[in-house]
């Protein structure tokens, strides 16, 4: 299998973003401000997710489209439109990249294996 996973915890006080390969590997991190757009709004919450998946593919020396999919944990998802409203913001950021999103809840407990 080809291409690389990209995981994101966004959260009320900050965003992380990891890269992995297939096997699990971690390749590179990167991190952004808060993500709650209900207390931050979705200006600085589009930014806080971009300059998180920037600076991980950029550790992980890749380029973007190399990101086959990716799994976004975001603070305040509860509803379908809140998801769409966090796809749509990761867009931009992830074009081509199969994106699933949740609550950050369900994105955490794999947090304490990007920490390096």
């Amino acid at each position: 299998m080809t291409g690389y996973a990209l995981g994101i915890d966004a959260g009320r006080t900050k965003t992380l973003a990891v890269v992995v390969d297939w096997s699990g590997r971690v390749l590179g991190h990167g991190a952004g401000g808060p993500d709650n757009w209900g207390a931050v709004g979705l200006d600085r919450a589009a930014c806080s997710l971009s300059d998180a998946v920037h600076q991980a593919i950029t550790a992980a020396q890749l380029r973007l489209p190399s990101v086959g999919s990716a799994f976004a944990g975001v603070a305040g998802v509860v509803t379908d439109g809140d998801r769409q409203l966090a796809r749509g913001l990761l867009a931009p950021v992830l074009a081509g990249a199969r994106l699933e999103v949740d609550h950050d809840c369900r994105g955490g407990a794999g947090r304490a294996s990007w920490r390096t």
